[in-house]
């Protein structure tokens, strides 16, 4: 997905968790807690204002965010989405639970600051996401130096709809070659390439060498005394 600029500014953001916090300070724990992203992969939606972003640095070594675009709020509700009892959401169930017509209606009004998520009856407030198609780069640095942590700004959009998809397996989600596009500070963006190391051909197996029989050492006999 293109990073291009939105028509008008978002006034929501996504939030994803992509690290554990065993290790964490206590504020870390309660504010994920705050936020109900009590799991790596775990996605939520927020409102974008100066209460939320004071959360999120007090999460940023830990999780990612930015600006959501409708189109990617629209799918993720689709695929993601869940009521109460794990119920896929509708647009017949926005249309008779809001003021909206579709979830793409609901999505467009949330990114717009006219409406919230959690305002959708029976909703639950978190998605759960995959581990995104072609992994990540790296979870301890800042996404500003080329890692996955923190700000991207509309960056998120295409994160997230990396991990709606199926998952694929670890051992093939690896690529030989992965290109990967970063905005670095002032503008300008940075593209990073990364392969995959190749793994050395497996030696065959060395015939076993025949143990060499023992060899009995002769004992000399010592000879008898006469008798006198």
């Amino acid at each position: 997905m293109d990073n291009k600029k939105l028509e008008h500014p978002s006034k929501a953001l996504i939030v994803v968790r992509l690290r554990g916090d065993i290790k964490a300070h206590p504020n870390v724990r309660k504010t994920f807690d705050l936020l109900k992203l009590t799991r790596v992969n775990h996605c939520v939606v927020i409102p974008k204002n100066v209460n939320y972003i004071g959360m999120l640095q007090m999460v940023k070594d830990y999780a990612t965010w930015g600006e959501a675009e409708a189109k990617t709020l629209t799918k993720v509700i689709k695929e993601r989405g869940k009521l109460v009892g794990d119920k896929p959401i509708t647009d017949a169930y926005v249309k008779a639970s809001t003021t909206f017509a579709t979830i793409a209606d609901f999505a467009t009004a949330i990114t717009l600051g006219k409406a919230k998520y959690k305002e959708l009856k029976e909703v639950k407030p978190l998605f759960r996401l995959h581990p995104p198609m072609g992994g990540i780069v790296s979870v301890k640095r800042s996404f500003v130096i080329g890692g996955d942590l923190g700000n991207r700004g509309p960056a998120i959009n295409e994160l997230v709809e990396r991990m709606i998809g199926t998952p694929i397996p670890k051992v093939k989600r690896v690529k030989d070659l992965k290109k990967w596009i970063h905005p670095a500070p002032g503008g300008a963006q940075v593209q990073h390439e990364h392969k995959a190391e190749a793994k050395p051909p497996a030696k065959a197996p060395e015939p076993e060498k025949p143990k060499p029989k023992p060899v009995k050492k002769a004992v000399a006999k010592t000879p008898k005394k006469a008798k006198k």
